[in-house]
């Protein structure tokens, strides 16, 4: 399965994209908002795991184009974030799911791995 990782700190994006390869997904990486918006309309991802703060454009605009874009109908959202307010804003969208930073890696590949 295709994963979009929309994630700014170099070190997360290393751990979590380490632990979706080895759950057997195809990571693209990138730790900007704008460049994410560009894959996401050129591409096609079974999982997009996105950093709610993101440099350029956030990962609610994001959201917001992941569930209106015909082409990502398949596509599982997931946003993380530190900031437990914006779960409430998240789970609005029944589509959409939220991991709260820090999260075990575990929930993450857990989540990942009922999805491939």
């Amino acid at each position: 399965m295709r994963v979009l990782l929309a994630e700014d700190d170099l070190g997360l994006q290393h751990i979590y994209g380490r632990i979706l390869r080895d759950a057997g997904c195809d990571v693209v990486i990138t730790g900007d908002g704008a460049e994410a918006f560009q894959l996401l309309q050129t591409e096609v991802f079974g999982v997009a795991l996105i950093d709610v703060l993101l440099p350029n454009m956030n990962g609610l605009e994001l959201l917001e184009y992941v569930l209106s874009a015909e082409h990502l109908s398949a596509t599982q959202p997931i946003l993380m974030s530190a900031n437990r307010s914006y779960e409430v804003q998240v789970r609005q969208y029944p589509r959409a799911r939220f991991l709260a930073k820090p999260f075990q890696l575990t929930q993450l590949r857990d989540m990942v791995s009922v999805l491939v």
